[in-house]
């Protein structure tokens, strides 16, 4: 569910200025702002009102329909978000560019759902798009997201393919930010966790841990996330010290920002579960699990049927 480069797409397609005044651009800038931040309730209050906007035109409501999806999506409201996504496509569609942000951001909650191969489509949609205009920063994002999917399905062969095309792209473009390059490196760990390099996995994690302080300092909810990955890498290495630390500060982190009852900060509890249980600390372990679990089967309730979104912890993505 969560991936390093948050709504990487958007990005591409919005330029408005950010302002503290309070007309409806300037709101849709904010709410993007904000979304960038991890502040998903605040952007659920900024958004909703401007998908009905009607000095806002077609597209500028298709795109508050699209981070209006994303938040309801990080807030565990999947039917919601489905509907908001829908509403995105609907609107977008006769711009390739924002419409190919909206299938990618869409892809991530099928992809949350467990519903990979729905996801795959989308998001080699949106691909063929951005190659059609020569878009190779777009592309570079899109590759490496595939990347990650592929990794989620644990197809490792076609997971490295699109992680070695989202190098080739990156190389064609300027339009890469020190965001993207942090999520580079956390799909290439994750990789080399597959082919069993711990050393390569931990540096790789930590790379783009230092990319992530650089640019948003410590209390980030993407770095309180690396964190936890970090830690997850730590632990498979067989270093529980190094592992219970960075998860702990992660934890921390995760609980000030995305909040102690979100879906990130219950996921990650499940993480830290097992690396207590590894350490010995049997009865915390299963206390922490167990509250997790019971958290998480509230929030989503019968929304997803079959599916634990990013509980399928801790591939941590």
């Amino acid at each position: 569910m969560l991936r390093m480069y948050v709504l990487p797409f958007i990005v591409f397609v919005v330029s408005l200025p950010v302002s503290a005044q309070k007309n409806p651009r300037q709101q849709l800038s904010r709410a993007f702002q904000l979304d960038w931040q991890g502040e998903f309730t605040q952007v659920i209050e900024i958004a909703k009102p401007l998908t009905t906007t009607e000095t806002l035109t077609t597209l500028e409501r298709g795109r508050s329909w699209m981070v209006l999806a994303h938040a309801y999506q990080q807030e565990g409201r999947l039917q919601d978000a489905t509907t908001a996504y829908e509403q995105s496509l609907h609107l977008l569609e006769n711009d390739k560019a924002d419409y190919a942000g909206a299938l990618n951001a869409f892809a991530t909650l099928y992809r949350d759902m467990r519903q990979f191969q729905t996801a795959v489509r989308m998001q080699e949609k949106a691909l063929h798009l951005y190659e059609r205009d020569d878009n190779h920063g777009a592309a570079a994002v899109t590759c490496e997201s595939l990347a990650d999917l592929k990794l989620s399905q644990k197809h490792v062969t076609e997971g490295r393919r699109y992680l070695a095309r989202a190098l080739n792209e990156a190389t064609r473009t300027t339009d890469l930010d020190n965001d993207y390059f942090a999520s580079l490196s956390s799909t290439q760990a994750w990789l080399a966790e597959f082919d069993g390099n711990a050393t390569a996995a931990i540096s790789g994690y930590q790379r783009s841990l230092a990319l992530l302080r650089q640019l948003h300092g410590e209390q980030y909810h993407l770095v309180g996330w690396s964190l936890m990955r970090l830690g997850k890498a730590y632990a498979e290495a067989g270093d529980l010290h190094n592992a219970s630390d960075n998860m702990r500060k992660g934890l921390s982190i995760l609980g000030q920002t995305a909040g102690r009852y979100s879906a990130t900060y219950l996921a990650a509890e499940l993480a830290y579960a097992q690396v207590l249980d590894a350490s010995g600390e049997h009865s915390q372990a299963l206390t922490l699990r167990h509250q997790a679990e019971s958290l998480l089967n509230s929030l989503y309730g019968n929304q997803c049927a079959g599916c634990r979104i990013i509980v399928a912890a801790l591939s941590l993505r």
